[in-house]
């Protein structure tokens, strides 16, 4: 049985965790930070959404799809990235070690030379050439996706609404660019077990300008305690930064915005359900607002 958090011993983790998080300006966002994963096992402080910005970049993609009823290329999407990197910088996807022992498996199968997740990992920021088109094939493989969220697309398609292909397409041009030396891409392996303990999604109080929405970065991991982080309002902002980012592309009319949007963020809505149904089943979640003195304006349990 899952050990979960009450409000009691989520108040007084709150109290330590407030000591190690800080507050991010929404100007910084896209020059300064990635957006990192939900996932609890991270002891750095984070802006969360589920995937983080892979899983953010697959929605819009997805989204595009379902608004347009247009299914986009592979050389469409290798267009779309690398503008999406130039015109927001900083870009994060993690996979784990549990995958990766796996992806070793499948890589001995295949006659390779790997022999451990160790020697995988000393490998994967520039593996030797003759190995990339087999890692290229397997990392877009659901047992080999270390990234809950994006492993529950490959696996659901009609839940998620999203193509496989979308994916494949996606994972390809990232690690082919990340080999490549793109320093603005960060791909990291988590480590250990998911024992996460509560879902917390954390806001900020928000000023009388939209527009200087502040983040409080959150570790989703302190100390012996895990819960996963979720940043609603990061995820409503990006919404609105891709709604314009493919205007700019030609992939919309400006007219067009607010109605993709909506579709963004029912399908965010649609995604997130599922993504809590797999992986936090039975874990409490909070709503926690924070001052930008980072002191806790008011926690509410909404399930």
């Amino acid at each position: 049985m899952k050990k979960t958090l009450s409000q009691a011993e989520l108040s007084t983790h709150l109290e330590q965790l407030t000591k190690q998080s800080h507050v991010l300006p929404i100007s910084q966002l896209l020059s300064a930070q990635a957006i990192s994963c939900v996932d609890g096992r991270n002891f750095t402080g984070v802006v969360a959404a589920p995937g983080g910005n892979a899983g953010l970049f697959l929605q819009m993609l997805a989204a595009y799809e379902l608004h347009t009823e247009k299914l986009l290329s592979a050389d469409q999407i290798s267009s779309i990235f690398s503008a999406y990197q130039d015109t927001f910088g900083h870009f994060y996807m993690h996979s784990d070690a549990h995958a990766l022992e796996s992806l070793v498996n499948s890589l001995q199968v295949r006659g390779t030379a790997i022999n451990s997740v160790e020697h995988l990992i000393s490998l994967l920021s520039a593996p030797p050439e003759p190995l990339r088109p087999v890692l290229l094939e397997l990392l877009a493989e659901p047992a080999h996706t270390g990234c809950g969220h994006i492993r529950l697309m490959l696996e659901n398609q009609e839940t998620y609404r999203i193509r496989p292909f979308l994916i494949a397409a996606f994972v390809r041009e990232f690690l082919t660019r990340f080999w490549a030396g793109d320093d603005r891409l960060q791909f990291e392996i988590l480590q250990g077990n998911h024992a996460e303990q509560a879902i917390l999604n954390i806001h900020a109080q928000k000023p009388e300008n939209d527009d200087d929405i502040p983040f409080v970065l959150v570790a989703p991991q302190l100390h012996d305690i895990q819960v996963f982080i979720n940043h609603p309002e990061a995820t409503g902002y990006m919404h609105r930064q891709h709604a314009a980012f493919m205007t700019k592309e030609g992939y919309l009319d400006e007219a067009d915005q607010q109605a993709f949007i909506k579709v963004h963020g029912a399908l965010h809505g649609t995604q997130l359900t599922a993504t809590v149904q797999a992986l936090g089943d039975g874990l409490p979640i909070f709503d926690v607002e924070l001052n930008e003195a980072l002191a806790v304006q008011r926690v509410e349990r909404l399930g």
